[in-house]
């Protein structure tokens, strides 16, 4: 085994391991209070810091010891993978829904996000759970790469209650609503309230994206014509690309009028 991944195995092994290193670089200790903040025995404690001493990681100085700037780069790699790995479990299956030519944000900014998952028993859970962020929302900007009966329904009964609501709908859309007698309806129905823009983008948009009250970010993904799931983010660093992607996109487009969905 490579000697770095020899390390890493080393210390995620050992829930103790990390639990002494991370005591040590937030400040110093002696043994005993290392035996507590691990829950650990003074066998197993003794053993841990032997094994961190001899990897540089930790100095001892006496019965107190302390994090070396070595230990300290450690673990902060160590966190960051841990980090990563739980970022690979969570979204790992909408990457490909996100595609990095649109959404050019650092995926380490999803951490955190909600998961809203389709299943056979909750078909609709992102049609569901958009809806809910658009009625309980004073103003909405939509990216749209799909549309719903059920978040127009939601859409527009929120915009007749006085709901800003501004929409971009990507080319192919565009082309959908007008194919679709009832969406059709659905639209001119949303735009009749006075309380909302319908904008044909000029370019593909490949993920729909909402923007609820300019605090948080939704996301659904389609596959094969069918909800696949969600994500649901406050991150400052998506709201910045949100808010810009859907600015220059609604600039850029031709907006709609009813008589569009006659």
């Amino acid at each position: 085994m490579d000697p770095a991944v020899d390390d890493v195995s080393f210390l995620a092994r050992s829930p103790n391991r990390v639990a002494i290193l991370r005591v040590l670089v937030d400040e110093p200790a002696d043994r005993r209070a290392l035996e507590g903040a691990a829950g650990a025995s003074r066998i197993t404690v003794g053993r841990i810091l032997g094994d961190l001493t001899d990897r540089h990681w930790v100095h001892g100085d006496g019965d107190e010891y302390e994090a070396t700037r070595l230990g300290r780069l450690v673990l902060d790699a160590f966190d960051d993978l841990t980090a990563a790995t739980d970022l690979a479990r969570e979204i790992g299956p909408f990457i490909e829904e996100l595609p990095r030519s649109f959404v050019d944000v650092d995926l380490r900014h999803f951490a955190g996000a909600t998961v809203v998952r389709t299943t056979n028993a909750d078909p609709y859970a992102v049609a569901r759970v958009a809806a809910e962020r658009m009625r309980d929302a004073d103003r909405v900007e939509m990216l749209a790469h799909a549309v719903s009966s059920d978040v127009l329904e939601a859409q527009t009964a929120a915009a007749a209650a006085g709901q800003t609501s501004r929409v971009v709908y990507g080319p192919s859309l565009v082309e959908t609503v007008a194919d679709d007698d009832a969406l059709r309806a659905q639209v001119r129905d949303l735009l009749a309230t006075g309380n909302a823009t319908v904008v044909a983008a000029t370019e593909h948009i490949p993920v729909t994206v909402g923007v609820y009250d300019d605090e948080t970010v939704g996301f659904a993904f389609t596959r094969d014509g069918f909800p696949s799931g969600g994500l649901v983010t406050e991150a400052d660093a998506v709201l910045e690309w949100a808010r810009e992607t859907f600015e220059r996109l609604r600039c850029a487009g031709r907006e709609l009028t009813v008589a569009d969905f006659e």
